[in-house]
């Protein structure tokens, strides 16, 4: 049963990120449609009840994780925080299933008995999704338009469990940016990120390897830091540059230090040859920016622009960061606004004069740490604090542990710490822990480390990973 649940999760894996175009090309009603947009997370969802009923069956509990207490406690100061501040209970709990229904997919992967070659078996199947998105965004901007077109998401309006689902205007996307199958510039960039630390650990950690597999990431590396480079998302090229680095210092091997600068430097001369095929010229502003293609490097000077920060701390990011940080911390608010983001945002409004702006200012949710601080207060974004430190420290031990861990084992502890920077830097950015592309890889990975019995607390069961 434990295999059974296991492909199904793969092939899930496997499905999401050409879902988007499923549900354009597939006939049927947006009724229909919509339905269709739930399937993986209701899969999930039946998965977990079928694992859970197997265990029970044989008379097995459910493994204690690093996950139990701060998902009970996040959830505790959640309802608390509901309660308190009046929330409407349909929005409140939308956005709580919103924030942690990939939580699901780790206790399944937690609770499975799992062998060295099905975690590679993974690896490999991320990479090599992660190499179609990144062609198929390449080739959306060298053929520009003409080609995006035909991956853009299907156009919705329609109404499912009391929620209208609008579709993404596509013009608002930048002129020329990649989206692969995934609809939307900043997801590629996100899924891309989760199979570039997938490649890079791959690569640095193994020590040996037959010639073949070595070129085949290489070739993976290289092309997913273009696949990356053409989103035009600039936090994401940082992140992209930043990874191989940060998988080899994590390595620990400095014979890999050679080869490691060798890789990055064929990656970066491609960046460069890339970018000088997009058009240069002076950015006046971010709205133009994405209203003609221009060279990526143009944009990334823009981002060390006076005018950009200017911007950003008045009408941006930072500004709703400084906002969201003085409001909340300054009051010493423990308990937020509240999980209904709509209330949230107006009692966040009404305690601090001046920002009337927020009422329609949606892009306060991409920085999204700033966002659960607004609707959980201190204490619920100290949770998920101490929820990514655990799961990293716990990474990072079995990275340096002297017990006779698979190389499998250990290269999975390394991407995972890989993620949980990754995840801590662009969660400030972009909405990570909801996104699709990337909390379902996030949360699945995480759940295989957790399977490999390293995860558990010392008195729990023999490694469940079968090295034999």
């Amino acid at each position: 049963m434990d295999r059974l649940i296991f492909n199904a999760a793969l092939i899930l894996g496997a499905y999401l990120p050409f879902e988007s175009m499923v549900m354009r090309y597939l006939p049927g009603a947006d009724s229909l449609q919509s339905i269709l947009f739930v399937a993986v997370e209701a899969s999930i969802y039946l998965l977990f009840v079928l694992l859970l009923t197997t265990r029970l069956g044989d008379g097995r509990p459910f493994r204690r994780t690093l996950v139990d207490l701060p998902l009970l406690l996040f959830v505790t100061i959640a309802f608390v925080s509901l309660v308190k501040n009046g929330s409407d209970p349909m929005p409140a709990v939308t956005n709580l299933r919103t924030l942690l229904r990939y939580v699901v997919l780790f206790y399944i992967l937690a609770n499975l008995r799992v062998r060295p070659e099905q975690i590679r078996i993974v690896f490999r199947l991320i990479i090599i999704l992660g190499l179609i998105q990144a062609t198929i965004a390449i080739v959306q901007f060298l053929g520009g338009e003409g080609i995006k077109q035909y991956f853009y998401l299907r156009q919705m309006d329609t109404e499912i469990a009391g929620k209208t689902l609008l579709t993404r205007d596509p013009t608002t996307d930048r002129i020329g940016a990649g989206i692969g199958t995934l609809g939307q510039p900043g997801i590629l960039a996100m899924f891309l990120l989760i199979s570039l630390s997938v490649a890079a650990s791959d690569f640095f950690m193994e020590r040996s390897r037959p010639l073949r597999e070595t070129l085949f990431l290489v070739v993976a590396i290289a092309l997913l830091l273009l696949g990356i480079l053409t989103t035009y998302k600039r936090a994401a090229i940082v992140l992209g540059a930043f990874i191989p680095i940060l998988a080899l210092l994590l390595s620990g091997d400095r014979r890999r230090i050679v080869p490691g600068m060798l890789l990055l430097m064929i990656g970066g001369a491609l960046m460069i040859a890339v970018d000088s095929a997009m058009e240069g010229g002076n950015i006046v502003s971010g709205r133009e920016a994405r209203e003609h293609q221009v060279a990526v490097f143009e944009l990334m000077r823009h981002l060390v622009s006076e005018e950009y920060w200017a911007k950003s701390a008045t009408a941006s990011r930072l500004w709703f960061f400084r906002e969201a940080a003085v409001s909340v911390f300054g009051s010493f608010n423990l308990l937020g606004f509240g999980p209904d983001p709509g209330h949230a945002i107006q009692l966040f409004v009404a305690d601090r004069s001046g920002l009337s702006q927020l009422l329609t200012y949606n892009s306060y949710r991409d920085v999204y740490w700033m966002a659960l601080l607004v609707y959980f207060g201190i204490l619920g974004f100290s949770i998920w604090m101490f929820l990514l430190w655990r799961l990293g420290r716990n990474a990072n031990r079995i990275r340096k542990s002297q017990l006779s861990i698979t190389p499998t084992v250990r290269k999975l502890a390394v991407t995972v710490l890989i993620l949980i920077v990754v995840t801590f830097i662009y969660t400030f950015i972009e909405r990570t822990l909801i996104i699709r592309a990337y909390a379902f890889y996030f949360w699945f990975l995480v759940g295989l480390l957790s399977a490999s019995g390293y995860g558990w607390n010392k008195d729990s069961a023999k490694s469940p990973i079968e090295t034999s």
